[in-house]
Parts: C-alpha cells; sequence; structure tokens
C-alpha cells in the first residue's frame, strides 16, 4: 500500500506532457515578433564599418598596397567586381564573424530572418561598394561574408533567446547571457524586454524547455603531443522536439542551428576549426519512436592548421543545400549534400612555381601572394551516433571536390597562365565516448583522418594526417 501511495505522489508531481495545442502555442510564441525597430540595427552596422572606414584611412601606408582606383563607370559596368588577393584569415575568417555581428543587429531588433540577411548583405555591399571606393569590389566577400555571417548569427542570436529564458534565472544564466550573447542582452536591457515565455518549464539547466540543446563540451590531447579543446552547441527552437509523441511542425525562422569549434595547441602545432549549419526553413516530423528534420540547409566551415609537417587552409561556405536529421531510439544520423564556393591551400603551388621557373608566366594573383586559390565545387557527409547505456559510439565521413575560378582575377589583364586548380577532400572520425559513473560526464577516444589530393597545372599533390586524440568531457 506505501509503494502505491508513492507512486500515486510521484505521478501527481511530476509535470504533465504539453498537449498539442499547448506546443502550437509556445511555437506561436517563438515566431511571433514585437514590432520590428528596423532604424536601430541600421545606425548600429553604420556605426560599425564607419569605424572600420576610420581605421581603413588611418591606417594607409598598409591599405594603399590594395588601390585599384577603378572608376564610378567600372563599378556600375561590373568591370570593377573581381575576386581579390587578401590574406586567407582576413577573407574568411574576419569577414565571416563581422558579418555574424550584422546578423545579430537585426535579428536583436525583432527583424526577420529573410530580412536580417538583407541588412547583413546591404552592409556588405555598402563596405564594398562605396566605402572601400579605391578598391575593386570584392566578388568573394560579397559571397562569404552574407553566406557565413548568417548561420553563425542565427545560432547565437537562438542562444540569446535561450539563455534569457529562465523561470528562475540563477547567477550563471546573466553571465552566460553577457559573456556570449552580449547584443540579445544589451538589447534586452534598452528595450525593457524579458525573454521568459508563458507556459514554458524549466529544462536541466533551469531554461526554458520550448528550446531543446545539446552541448558537448570535451578537452585532452593527441598522441603526437598536441593538447585539444573543443565545444558544440546544437538548438531545436521547435517546441516537444524529440519527445515521444506525435507532432508534425513545418518551420522558417531558422529554428534548427549548430556550431562547433576545436582548438589545437602544441609546440610545433596550431590548429582553428570552426563550423556553422542552419536550417533556415523546412519540416519536423516525430512520433513516439524517431523524428525526421528536413530542411534547406546552409552552413560555413573553417579550418587553419599548421601541426609538425601537415597544414591545411579549408573555407567551405555551404550554399543552400539539403539537410536531413534523424533520430530512432538510440540512434542519431546526419546527412547534408551542398554546392560549394570555397577558399584552398594550393599544395602543389610550390612545385609548380619551381617548375616554370624559367618561364615568363604570371599566374593568379591570389596564389602568387598567398598560395591560395578560390573554387567551386560539391560537398556531402554523414555521421551517425549511437547512444548506448554508458556508451556513445560515433562515425562521420565528409567528401568535398573543388575546381579553381578561372577568369575575374583582381589583375586579371596581367595573367597569361590562368592554371587551374582543384582539390578532392576527404574526412572520417570514428569515436568512442564511456560514462563510468553513468552521468553527463564522459571519456573519449577519437580517431580524425584527413586526405587531401590536389593539383596546380600538370602537378599533382597528395597529403595526408591521421590522429588520435583522448579526452574528457560533459555533454548537457
Amino acid at each position: 500500500m506505501r509503494r502505491l501511495v508513492v507512486a500515486a505522489a510521484i505521478v501527481v508531481a511530476a509535470p504533465s506532457p504539453a498537449s498539442a495545442d499547448d506546443l502550437a502555442d509556445q511555437f506561436a510564441q517563438l515566431s511571433a515578433r514585437p514590432k520590428p525597430r528596423y532604424l536601430r540595427p541600421a545606425l548600429e552596422e553604420l556605426a560599425v564599418i564607419g569605424a572600420g572606414a576610420a581605421w581603413y584611412w588611418i591606417d594607409r601606408t598598409r591599405q594603399v598596397a590594395d588601390w585599384d582606383f577603378p572608376s564610378w563607370k567600372q563599378r556600375f559596368n561590373g568591370e570593377a567586381w573581381r575576386f581579390d588577393n587578401n590574406p586567407f584569415p582576413i577573407n574568411f575568417a574576419w569577414h565571416p564573424i563581422d558579418a555574424g555581428q550584422y546578423h545579430l543587429f537585426a535579428r536583436t531588433s525583432d527583424l526577420s530572418l529573410p530580412v536580417s540577411i538583407g541588412y547583413g548583405l546591404a552592409t556588405s555591399f555598402l563596405w564594398e561598394w562605396g566605402l572601400e571606393f579605391r578598391e575593386k569590389v570584392s566578388i568573394n566577400d560579397m559571397i562569404v561574408t552574407t553566406g557565413a555571417g548568417t548561420p553563425i548569427g542565427e545560432f547565437f542570436h537562438w542562444l540569446g533567446r535561450y539563455l534569457e529564458s529562465a523561470p528562475d534565472p540563477r547567477p550563471w544564466h546573466h553571465v552566460a547571457r553577457w559573456t556570449l550573447t552580449t547584443t540579445r542582452a544589451a538589447h534586452d536591457l534598452l528595450d525593457d524586454r524579458v525573454g521568459l515565455r508563458d507556459g514554458t518549464t524549466a529544462d536541466a539547466l533551469g531554461l526554458s524547455s520550448d528550446i531543446a540543446h545539446r552541448f558537448v563540451f570535451a578537452a585532452g590531447g593527441t598522441t603526437a603531443g598536441h593538447g585539444t579543446v573543443s565545444a558544440r552547441g546544437e538548438l531545436a527552437a521547435l517546441p516537444g522536439y524529440r519527445q515521444a509523441r506525435e507532432m508534425h511542425r513545418a518551420f522558417r525562422d531558422g529554428n534548427v542551428s549548430a556550431v562547433d569549434v576545436k582548438l589545437t595547441l602544441g609546440g610545433d602545432a596550431i590548429g582553428f576549426e570552426f563550423g556553422a549549419d542552419l536550417m533556415l526553413l523546412g519540416v519536423h516530423h516525430q512520433d513516439a519512436r524517431s523524428s525526421t528534420t528536413i530542411g534547406l540547409d546552409l552552413a560555413y566551415r573553417y579550418r587553419r592548421e599548421l601541426l609538425g609537417a601537415w597544414e591545411a587552409r579549408v573555407a567551405q561556405l555551404h550554399l543552400p543545400g539539403l539537410g536531413v536529421d534523424h533520430h530512432t531510439g538510440p540512434l542519431r544520423l546526419k546527412a547534408r549534400a551542398h554546392v560549394d564556393f570555397a577558399g584552398l591551400d594550393a599544395g602543389a603551388y610550390a612545385d609548380w612555381k619551381l617548375r616554370h621557373a624559367g618561364d615568363l608566366v604570371v599566374e593568379k594573383t591570389i596564389l602568387r601572394k598567398h598560395g591560395y586559390y578560390y573554387g567551386w565545387g560539391v560537398s556531402a557527409s554523414l555521421a551517425a551516433e549511437l547512444d548506448l547505456p554508458r556508451t556513445t559510439l560515433g562515425a562521420s565521413i565528409d567528401f568535398a571536390k573543388y575546381d579553381s575560378q578561372e577568369g575575374l582575377d583582381r589583375t586579371q589583364e596581367d595573367v597569361t597562365d590562368d592554371v587551374d586548380c582543384g582539390d578532392r577532400l576527404l574526412r572520417y572520425e570514428a569515436w568512442a565516448r564511456v560514462r563510468p559513473l553513468g552521468g553527463r560526464g564522459f571519456l573519449e577516444a577519437r580517431v580524425t583522418g584527413d586526405r587531401d589530393d590536389g593539383h596546380v597545372g600538370e602537378v599533382e599533390s597528395s597529403r595526408a594526417l591521421t590522429r588520435f586524440t583522448f579526452s574528457v568531457g560533459a555533454v548537457l
């Protein structure tokens, strides 16, 4: 009899699952926006690029090397639109970071996803076409800045909405908000806006459960003696996501997003990897046994590594393509397929240059100055993870193939050999996580393999690296 009373008390105390109408109401709250503030983000973005313009003119001694002095007629008729020859980190790291901030200014002022993308594109265009009037308009910056900034900014937009949603805020919630989502926190303060949404319950982190989350943190080292730190965040702004219940939902507000980052350091090594993935729109269906999300996916990946003899420079803008996430019981599957624009290290360039040392050839300026090239191609990835009691097993494979952009070089008129470049990239990973105490902490062993087969003209190159990493971490 005592057991029955205890069981009944537990049933009464346990929160009942939200009804279909409640979930629809929560989704409507997430999708609703107060009156948009169109002027504020415009002024904020003008202030940022205005500061950039001031630096641009103050630092004239370095900037003058890029001044082409195109005429205004060339800016209008397209003759001044070229692929630039700036350093790899500027084109593929700093510009996406700036663009992520442009996107956040708009989104945290309650603008829609399409309008926020438009603000970022307009800001990039104003900088490239107007403020840098002494330079040719950079086609690659116009593509990468908005394309990469959108998935980066969108993840932090939803992270800000998640971190502000605690029914009973704790001190670390405020620290996390102001540290990770400063723009959102500042706008909340200016607008006297409270992020708590009606009808939601607290999740395991004390934040609103209407935005599903998965955060993975790990730190460890490789068998080559390099230290590693990594983090991954996944957010799904779909109330009821992956609960054991039937639900069908269409979405178009960037509701499913993820960001991951990894840093590798050692005596002779430094490596940085960053990725952002966003389902712009799609459909989600689930029942008591499985769930499937299919959408239009936009993603960006950046990798810069100097690990002993291994060097990698890879930046991939995965243009809108197919994204599929599927869960069945303990099994998680993820598939992506895209057409890409990329920046890639030309591994065979030094040998090609040596072979043509006696020839009077002038190649792409991006090759001559920085040893990389712009390319177009396709990519596909597949990942699977099986979450068993106290053990998680996973594997992934990524493949991409690229061919270089010919024509439209910054100094195309001087190029005598617009040499063709190309690369085939393959990465595979396999990992095993063990939770010896059965909680959120884990021990992980991981193997990562990279292979890059490329060519510059008739000269081919092939590089490969396999690394083993052991780390400790937690899933929150």
